[in-house]
């Protein structure tokens, strides 16, 4: 983390990198319809299946635990933007939910894809979860996260900063001899 970047920044940052990701699903499911044994299919699929663990569901868990946690703790913060900003984090973690149920639903479809074997992508479920996905980080971009820095001052701001730089860091366990 850029010690010039906001940590909510980095949040918008990383939005637009999964929104790409998300537009990579829909395609997979184009492809898929037209052939599954498309090359293309394969790779698409491996890559798709990797960055909604290493990507997704750790942004997810990032956001609910340190994001939503200093928000819900801000230290001076006016009690109206406090109650719009809880309602707005149960909206958030239930559509966080949502998503992750959906991409469990074709989770199967997708390991037998990169395996490069036959399987028919639920065009239904991928538009759920680009049309959700796109609204949700649409939603967090232009509501949460102005929000959030209005409740957030300069030590909300460094605390959360600080500890998404912790959560980063490789951990490494000292070995005694």
């Amino acid at each position: 983390m850029s010690t010039t970047t906001s940590p909510l920044e980095n949040f918008s940052g990383c939005h637009d990198g999964i929104l790409k990701h998300i537009q990579q699903l829909d395609q997979l499911a184009s492809l898929v319809e037209q052939d599954s044994s498309n090359s293309q299919v394969k790779v698409l699929a491996t890559e798709l299946e990797d960055f909604y663990h290493k990507v997704i569901i750790n942004h997810h868990q990032e956001e609910e635990q340190e994001l939503f946690t200093a928000v819900r703790t801000a230290l001076h913060p006016d009690p109206i933007d406090l109650a719009d900003a809880k309602l707005h984090i149960e909206r958030l973690t239930k559509e966080h939910r949502q998503i992750e149920a959906w991409w469990q639903d074709i989770k199967p479809t997708l390991k037998k894809l990169a395996k490069g074997k036959a399987a028919n992508l639920d065009k239904v479920i991928v538009e759920q979860i680009v049309t959700h996905y796109a609204a949700h980080a649409l939603f967090e971009e232009a509501v949460f996260l102005p929000l959030s820095a209005r409740l957030l001052d300069k030590n909300g701001l460094s605390a959360l900063g600080l500890s998404l730089h912790i959560r980063h860091q490789e951990h490494l366990i000292p070995a005694y001899i």
